[in-house]
């Protein structure tokens, strides 16, 4: 236990907190592992592991397996079986809790503080020594292709799989993040094992907390403790690693259709756009904002619902990866709205690119923009996840302030220019389900 360690012989550790950093401390472990600590005083805190492996990182036989991985670590450790690790987090009222996405896996638990010994205990047993027994992976392999099915029955959100399958096709971002029904059959404990060894390594991983003050020291001497140096020789190398270059083949065909014998069709039409390493991507994402976010007065929602009524819901999202990223716009319409709605989304890309915004509408955007996000920022959950990613990609967590200048130093011309490069028709991909 943390504070029942000896930590005599313990070797040194790197703090790596930027300067002038206040808000958190950040160190490295001489097995390459992070650690982030973010101290506030609520009575619930936040503990987890994210690891440098996700869909992307899925051997190409065993498409799924970062999921069926992550599902896994919940069912049994030498130490502890599947009921055991549930139990004892779920005694205390503990949401333990993990998902996985195309580039990481996060491993996490909401607690109350007093039981932070027992969850990181728990925690730290299931990322160092899942089993994968076999009993347990059987099932598991029904529980997920019951999963997969599921979204079959779902064309408005199947559709989103199958649009980065077209889009990076070909590539290790594109297969889905479920695999399929036949890959997810394939998988072996062995493949499972396997699969651990390579990512689940100290320097493909970040420890990060937030929650009341703890002892640092302890808690470093901990996972130093259990996660120690040269464990294995089958590692990869330290996190993050960039790549300079960028995925974006070509896309085959820029219209395809399927049949799905549903009341709506289902269209999304999108483009490559800028990854986690281009300085555009704050520009970008504060234009999509404006074009089709979550807020109800954008230019998509305005035009096709409240002033056309061609549509229920329409939105576009921005997907930024290491090496990669794309645009996507997605709504839902009858048939024979389906050309006008269209239509529509293409005179809005235009309108962008053909003049910039006036600066009243920009500062608009930027106010609503800033205050999405300091509203988001005090759900302490999304913050803990988002401090966690920031600090695994970037080394870094910035703050409010720190944002909005960069907010504020976008112009519209800026904007102007990053819809000229984007929203070009010959580069689009449409996908239509109908």
């Amino acid at each position: 236990m943390i504070n029942t360690l000896n930590t005599t012989n313990s070797t040194s550790w790197k703090n790596i907190t930027p300067e002038g950093e206040t808000n958190f401390t950040a160190f490295e472990l001489p097995s390459g592992m992070r650690a982030v600590v973010y101290f506030d005083d609520n009575p619930v805190s936040y503990a987890g592991f994210i690891i440098g492996a996700g869909s992307s990182s899925d051997p190409h036989r065993f498409h799924g397996l970062a999921h069926f991985v992550e599902h896994m670590l919940f069912k049994g450790t030498p130490k502890r079986n599947a009921r055991q690790i549930i139990n004892r987090m779920e005694e205390v009222g503990a949401d333990f809790n993990a998902y996985t996405t195309k580039e990481e896996t996060f491993v996490y638990t909401a607690f109350s503080q007093e039981y932070f010994v027992r969850v990181l205990d728990i925690m730290t047993d299931v990322v160092r020594n899942s089993m994968a027994p076999q009993h347990e992976l059987e099932k598991e392999k029904s529980v997920i292709i019951e999963e997969i099915n599921s979204y079959k029955d779902s064309p408005a959100e199947l559709i989103f799989d199958d649009y980065e399958n077209l889009l990076f096709h070909g590539e290790a971002l594109g297969h889905n993040i479920l695999g399929s029904e036949s890959s997810v059959a394939r998988i072996s404990s062995r493949a499972v094992q396997q699969f651990i060894a390579k990512h689940y390594t100290p320097q493909n991983m970040l420890f990060c907390y937030r929650g009341k003050n703890i002892d640092t020291s302890l808690l470093l001497h901990y996972l130093n403790f259990h996660f120690p140096p040269n464990q294995s020789d089958n590692t990869v190398e330290s996190y993050p690693h960039w790549s300079n270059t960028i995925i974006a083949p070509s896309p085959i065909r820029n219209q395809v259709n399927r049949h799905f014998n549903t009341f709506q069709v289902h269209r999304i039409i999108g483009c490559h756009s800028y990854s986690l390493q281009e300085p555009k991507r704050i520009g970008l994402t504060l234009l999509n904002n404006l074009f089709g976010g979550r807020g109800m007065n954008s230019h998509l929602n305005i035009n096709l619902r409240e002033d056309k009524g061609l549509v229920y819901s329409v939105e576009s999202n921005f997907y930024p990866f290491k090496q990669a990223g794309f645009l996507s716009v997605y709504f839902g319409t009858t048939k024979n709205k389906l050309a006008d709605a269209t239509q529509a989304v293409f005179e809005e890309m235009d309108k962008l690119k053909q003049k910039p915004i006036c600066p009243d509408e920009l500062r608009k955007a930027k106010r609503q923009f800033m205050g999405q996000l300091i509203v988001q920022d005090d759900n302490r959950e999304n913050a803990f996840l988002e401090m966690g990613k920031s600090f695994f990609y970037f080394n870094r967590y910035d703050k409010i302030e720190t944002i909005r200048k960069r907010i504020e130093n976008i112009d519209e011309i800026q904007l102007q220019h990053i819809a000229q490069s984007l929203f070009v028709p010959e580069k689009t991909l449409q996908l239509t389900y109908y």
